[in-house]
């Protein structure tokens, strides 16, 4: 046996540690441990026949009828816990390969043969006819072994693949695959909580209780394959057969049967801990102890995959009938073994099979000397600032603050655009005095040349309100990690520009002198907003900061 290294998944190291005749045993267990975790402390039942099996506990040749193809492996397998069932068989398929079958029903009891438990039981259909298989289960009615008088169409809907309300992601794994040997094995497996619990709708015509889909030590079944050509499955939009049946005929010699009654289960053995994941320090004495128990208190045989160099496993523990077994892995890791991951298996046997349990253990280099930070903490990160703090970010000793300067900007393009309107009405009042008299043509250079001028004067203090200047300036008072930008040119541009829109506003009053016009009241307005306009401007800091990061 060999050990498989930084290795997550299980399930590619299970099968290369079973030998053929237990390969069925190691699926079953994987897929079922990947289920429900809890299985570390309990193990499913399980019930296993081979072709060319013979006794009591096995299906009578009677009770085989292989005109769907040869049944060459059966088994089922339930848990108590979690109540995960599943059930796998392989099939060899007919001389005549259109009756080889891919719709399957089957049906499981505690014990009672399940053709007599009329309306307790529950009965699946395995739909293998597509790339994706399906599967619904219904309450299973007496006499519904032959397709004609099925459960599908007569029993309470109870579970389907198609359907999440009624019982959610109930379905785990339903597939199916080709064997080397020709033969197909077809696969089912499903948490049957919800179909087991439930209450049936219909009366139960024997008063007895609903059971489900469940068995202990003793188990009952019937399996039937549907070799019928030109096999026809239709879903309703519930995600239910509604339509189960031959296309071409209904002749009894194309339906195959599987059938057991009061059989006996058996269990394997089991860890206590079925799969663990650890980390270890290089130099540092590690051991691990797992116990095995056997269900059926059968001896135990113990074997275990390599060993990283330097391990040991010793038997520490058994009691007199071998059944309860303690294996101890020892082990020191070397500074050779860091940064590896080791996955060690445990492997436990009784006569009637084995289990697996996984130890994976990753190596880190040895605990050293850790070194003290500021705040006091060994191996802590933390470390004085720039300005003297420990654990600080070096920004305490900056005394920067941010100056929101949005409303200052927005006072000044406002009152800049006041300034260019009032212009504007005194240019107008101009044109209008000046119309018809000989002053006319000289007026009209002059209010082109002055409202170009406004313009461009405007378009000058909107660039420095929105562009030279931004909403928002950091200013602080440390000049050692701080270094300062002036805003004056900015400033001096808008003050300049909002002057020379004053001083148009001045000449074109100057015009209008003893005209009889309102020129002297739209000066005034012009000279409170530019008064506004340069008050609002004086709030912006005379310098912003930019300080470097630590």
């Amino acid at each position: 046996m060999t050990s498989v290294l930084a290795t997550k998944n299980s399930t590619l190291t299970v099968h290369s540690l079973f030998p053929p005749s237990w390969r069925w045993i190691g699926f079953f267990l994987v897929l079922i441990l990947h289920v429900s975790p809890c299985l570390a402390l309990e193990t499913p039942y399980l019930y296993e026949w081979k072709l060319g099996d013979i006794g009591e506990n096995f299906p009578a040749p009677k009770d085989i009828d292989n005109a769907a193809g040869t049944f060459q492996h059966v088994r089922f397998s339930y848990d108590t816990t979690s109540q995960v069932l599943s059930i796998a068989f392989t099939m060899r398929p007919p001389a005549n390969v259109e009756q080889n079958a891919k719709v399957f029903s089957f049906v499981v009891s505690p014990g009672i043969v399940p053709d007599e438990a009329g309306n307790e039981l529950a009965i699946f259909y395995l739909d293998f006819t597509s790339d994706h298989p399906i599967v619904t289960a219904y309450t299973y009615e007496p006499n519904a072994l032959l397709w004609e008088s099925g459960s599908w169409n007569k029993g309470e809907k109870l579970c389907s693949s198609l359907d999440l309300l009624k019982c959610g992601q109930w379905v785990t794994a339903i597939r199916s695959w080709s064997n080397s040997d020709g033969s197909q094995t077809f696969f089912f497996n499903a948490n049957v909580r919800l179909l087991n619990t439930r209450e049936p709708e219909q009366s139960n015509v024997n008063h007895k209780l609903w059971r489900g889909a469940e068995f202990l030590d003793s188990i009952g079944f019937w399996i039937s394959a549907y070799g019928y050509p030109n096999f026809v499955t239709h879903y309703s939009p519930d995600g239910f057969l509604s339509d189960f049946h031959p296309g071409q005929s209904i002749d009894s010699t194309f339906q195959g049967s599987f059938k057991g009654n009061q059989k006996n289960t058996f269990r394997l053995p089991y860890c206590d801990t079925q799969n663990s994941s650890l980390v270890l320090r290089a130099d540092e004495p590690f051991e691990y102890p797992v116990t095995a128990m056997s269900p059926s208190t059968l001896p135990i045989t113990f074997s275990h995959s390599t060993l990283p160099t330097g391990s040991s496993v010793i038997l520490r523990s058994a009691n007199a009938n071998n059944d309860i077994m303690t294996a101890v892995f020892q082990w020191t890791p070397q500074l050779s073994d860091v940064s590896s991951t080791y996955e060690i298996d445990f492997r436990f046997a009784d006569d009637l099979g084995s289990t697996q349990c996984t130890l994976e253990l990753q190596v880190i280099p040895p605990q050293e000397e850790l070194v003290v930070d500021c705040a006091g903490t060994p191996g802590g990160g933390a470390h004085i600032d720039r300005c003297g703090i420990c654990g600080g970010n070096g920004s305490s000793c900056l005394g920067c603050s941010e100056v929101d300067l949005f409303s200052t900007q927005q006072e000044m393009d406002t009152n800049a655009k006041k300034q260019l309107r009032f212009l504007r009405k005194l240019n107008e009042r101009y044109r209008i005095i000046a119309k018809g008299t000989r002053n006319e043509r000289e007026a009209i250079l002059y209010l082109s040349t002055t409202n170009m001028a406004g313009r461009a004067f405007y378009k000058s203090i909107w660039k420095t309100s929105w562009v030279s200047i931004p909403s928002s300036l950091l200013v602080c008072t440390n000049q050692i990690f701080c270094s300062s930008t002036s805003n004056f040119p900015a400033i001096e541009s808008f003050v300049s520009a909002s002057d020379s829109l004053l001083a148009l506003s001045r000449d074109t009053r100057e015009k209008l002198l003893g005209l009889g016009s309102d020129a002297r009241r739209l000066l005034r307005r012009a000279r409170i907003s530019h008064t506004k306009a340069l008050a609002a401007a004086s709030e912006i800091p005379p310098s912003a900061s930019e300080c470097i990061s630590e």
